[in-house]
């Protein structure tokens, strides 16, 4: 025998330590390896306690991007408001963009109570009441919320009637125009009439293209603005 490998072998049963198997009959499972239930308790609620961290954060996100949106939505109504007014200005249809929350999006304001919803139960009262005691009206047999509304409304009409039928008694007796009419504008100069000139030209292109600029830099930065909203809410559904 090779001298090398007797001494190889030698030094292999020397440091080679015990090594029982589990599946001998006489195998002692060591202390700090045994299962308890006090250690399976600890570990569910060490797990439980990750669960809560990460749905915690987790709302958090969710949280932080639905304020997000909430200060989206106003920058938004105000770029639309700006984009009416440059629209006007350029003699161009405007086509509103008016998003707003979503009431599934506020579960926080799940019990106020908003004017529809008032409207939308006086209703609801108004049709059983009717249909208990088989003819209109509200409580006690007073007159019906829509009959309040149509007298309401038809009150300035007749009123307008009254004035306009004034208006027209006034121009005949003129002459056929409003009475003071004539005075106010007579040898005042047309204010909305702008002198075409060179320099009156320039100035209004100039003015139009910086509306279109500004029109074009607010469109700009809602496009942007989604892309990035988008892209957050994918990324936190997507997890």
């Amino acid at each position: 025998e090779d001298p090398q490998d007797v001494l190889a072998i030698a030094h292999a049963e020397r440091t080679m330590g015990d090594f029982p198997l589990k599946t001998d009959p006489d195998y002692v499972v060591p202390e700090t390896q045994r299962v308890n239930a006090h250690k399976k308790r600890r570990q569910m609620i060490l797990l439980d306690d990750s669960i809560h961290a990460i749905k915690m954060g987790y709302n958090e996100r969710l949280l932080a991007l639905r304020d997000l949106k909430k200060r989206i939505v106003a920058a938004t109504l105000a770029d639309d408001d700006r984009l009416r007014e440059i629209n006007a200005a350029l003699g161009e249809e405007h086509t509103p963009n008016r998003p707003e929350m979503q009431r599934s999006e506020l579960p926080e304001d799940r019990e106020a109570i908003r004017p529809e919803d008032v409207d939308r139960y006086e209703l609801e009262v108004e049709a059983r009441a009717r249909k208990a005691h088989g003819k209109g009206g509200g409580f006690g047999g007073g007159v019906s919320k829509a009959k309040e509304d149509a007298a309401v409304a038809a009150a300035p009409a007749e009123a307008g009637g009254d004035s306009a039928h004034e208006g027209e008694e006034e121009a005949d007796e003129d002459g056929g125009a409003p009475r003071g009419a004539g005075a106010s504008l007579a040898g005042r100069p047309d204010v909305t009439a702008e002198v075409s000139t060179p320099l009156a030209s320039a100035r209004r292109e100039l003015e139009l293209a910086r509306l279109r600029s500004e029109r074009a830099q607010i469109l700009h930065r809602q496009a942007r603005t989604r892309e990035t909203f988008d892209a957050a809410a994918l990324e936190l559904q997507t997890e």
